[in-house]
């Protein structure tokens, strides 16, 4: 066999094996979709956002199938200086073409907070995540609930900030 069919050979085993490792893991998801999610086993804490943090009861990162897309959602931070999102979505069935910051929408204590940015994978393909920004509309108290629209029924997650 020629040198450079050898070549072209390894080269395609390789993407084969590196694709086949990326697209074969991920979190595990809760079953379903109904109504909020149920959290993974992920204990990730929320980073230091403003001493309001401290009473943040459940801050683990949460986690559903949504038709097929896996959404992924870990607060990073949720002050009176505004709130911080990491979002993953991963799939093998359908494009990944919506904007993040224009599906989403967070109440904090009952108080509607405005999306700022998307500052992630840009529109299309299979996989994508990033940090969704929030400006602050009101006090760090209560339930933190985001949702996200655009799916086949909408997601909810939701933290209790404790007393």
């Amino acid at each position: 066999m020629p040198r450079n069919m050898k070549l072209f050979y390894a080269a395609l085993l390789v993407g084969l094996v590196v694709t086949l490792t990326a697209c074969g893991t991920s979190p595990q998801s809760s079953p379903g979709l109904e109504g909020s999610a149920d959290a993974t086993e992920s204990s990730t804490a929320v980073s230091a956002g403003g001493p309001s943090l401290d009473n943040l009861v459940d801050f683990t990162a949460k986690s559903v199938d949504a038709g097929g897309v896996e959404v992924v959602i870990q607060p990073d931070s949720v002050s009176e200086a505004g709130a911080t999102f990491t979002i993953s979505l991963n799939t093998h069935s359908v494009e990944l073409s919506m904007d993040p910051a224009a599906i989403a929408r967070l109440e904090v204590g009952g108080v509607e907070w405005p999306v700022d940015s998307w500052d992630g994978d840009p529109a299309g393909g299979h996989h994508r995540s990033g940090i969704l920004s929030f400006s602050a509309a009101g006090a760090v108290e209560g339930k933190i609930t985001i949702e996200l629209e655009g799916f086949p029924a909408p997601i909810s997650f939701t933290w209790q900030l404790g007393a």
